[in-house]
């Protein structure tokens, strides 16, 4: 349940870099069919050029060839134009030279012009048809130039717009390429954002993750001190009711009871502030508020830190009550086998004169349930007062332990303190369970 808003964010980031994606190849694609729009046009304005200058070629051979047959004509107009008046000429002379011939001679003379008169008319009518041929010819051709002309007027206008449209394209395109450019860096930001508010949220989720580790052992420690704590006040009932411990061991009792309880107060308060931190991380999961998460994150590290190295004192100052009530232990067995010592050294000396016959009161001793009864009186007596100190020192240890937490000690967020506390714990039970048993074993 912790990690959810970790892969809702991951999932967001997947879907952003996707569509930022998706919209890059689509631009991609676009930009290509441009570019493919642009060659074709480039080929179709390579082929009407050769088309043009074809047609160009074309014309000028036309005009050189209708150059040639207008010299042509003229020269045959000006031969026929010659033959004409080379005819009239003659006709002029025989017109004067008919009143000088006889009929004879006329008619003779008629006879030789008739023959040789064929061969001077066929080249006339043979430059006459090439006149007409080359004026139909040269009217076609004024056709086809005029056709010719006006294809090449549609040939530069067509050329005309498709440099126009390549100018739009390639407008167009640097202005693509410019939306493409400033997309990408655009791109690149939100990725190195990403990175960062990735890594930056790695960050986050492993200290959320050493956050919980450590109240998880906080937990445990906490579990296992209250068995200890629950163990210890059976075993200091047990040890108040069949031996009678001094005032010392009752105030080294008590004060395992105080530290046990500040510490057990100290770990709910630690408990109830992290799962605050975990519902406000549930509750807001937005990127932006990550730092904040992150100080109150560190703060509770260092709360947590506070408490683990305030544990390690309570644990030193079990260890020193352990080790005081053991030398008390050790003090009260040497005071309890002082007084049965003399009776083996007694005999070596003479024995002394017979006592008188001890009183009455001298007897009470000898009966054990007398005995018995007397420690529980006086242990109940003690216990009443006991109960009264127990919890004003109770009062002032878990204000002394709060006054520390508050003051704001300098701290520092290591994980091997953490898992090293544990280590310390079990040095409390054994010592608890061999003051019971000592005492029970002094007890008869």
């Amino acid at each position: 349940m912790e990690h959810s808003p970790s892969q809702d964010t991951f999932s967001q980031l997947a879907a952003i870099l996707e569509s930022e994606s998706s919209d890059l190849s689509e631009e991609d694609g676009e930009e290509e069919a441009l570019l493919q729009e642009r060659d074709e046009a480039k080929e179709k304005l390579a082929e009407f050029e050769q088309a043009s200058q074809a047609l160009l070629a074309e014309l000028s051979s036309l005009e050189d060839e209708y150059e040639i047959e207008k010299r042509c004509r003229e020269q045959a107009e000006a031969y026929a134009a010659q033959m004409n008046r080379e005819n009239m000429k003659l006709k002029r002379i025989s017109a004067a030279l008919l009143p000088m011939l006889s009929p004879g001679d006329l008619v003779s003379s008629s006879n030789e012009d008739e023959v040789p008169g064929e061969p001077l008319l066929d080249p006339v009518c043979q430059y006459w048809q090439q006149i007409k041929d080359l004026q139909a010819k040269v009217s076609q051709l004024w056709c086809e130039k005029k056709e010719l002309a006006t294809r090449v007027k549609e040939l530069q206008d067509l050329v005309q717009h498709l440099q126009e449209q390549l100018e739009e394209e390639s407008s167009e395109k640097q202005s693509l390429q410019a939306f493409v450019k400033h997309h990408q860096q655009a791109l690149k930001r939100v990725k190195r954002a990403s990175r960062l508010v990735t890594k930056e949220y790695g960050e986050v989720s492993r200290q959320l993750d050493l956050e919980h580790e450590l109240r998880q052992q906080a937990e445990e420690f906490a579990r296992q001190m209250l068995v200890k704590q629950e163990k210890a006040n059976r075993q200091s009932t047990i040890l108040m009711q069949n031996a009678g411990a001094d005032s010392q061991l009752l105030q080294a009792l008590e004060e395992v009871a105080k530290m046990a309880g500040a510490l057990k107060e100290v770990t709910l308060e630690h408990q109830a502030k992290v799962k605050d931190l975990e519902a406000q991380l549930a509750e807001r999961p937005q990127l932006e508020e990550l730092h904040k998460l992150q100080a109150a994150l560190d703060v509770a590290v260092e709360k947590q830190v506070c408490l683990e190295r305030q544990l390690l004192q309570a644990e030193e100052r079990n260890t020193e009550l352990g080790d005081k009530v053991k030398l008390l232990e050790e003090n009260a067995k040497l005071a309890d086998a002082s007084p049965p010592g003399p009776c083996p050294t007694a005999p070596p000396p003479p024995p002394p004169p017979p006592p008188p016959p001890p009183p009455p009161p001298c007897a009470s001793p000898v009966d054990p349930l007398l005995t018995i009864r007397q420690r529980k009186g006086a242990q109940k007596a003690k216990r009443g007062t006991a109960d009264c100190g127990t919890d004003d020192c109770k009062a002032k240890a878990v204000e002394e332990m709060m006054a520390r937490i508050r003051s704001g000690v300098v701290l520092r967020t290591t994980r091997g303190d953490a898992e090293a506390l544990p280590k310390h714990v079990p040095s409390i039970s054994p010592f608890l369970c061999s003051l019971w048993l000592q005492a029970s074993a002094g007890a008869p």
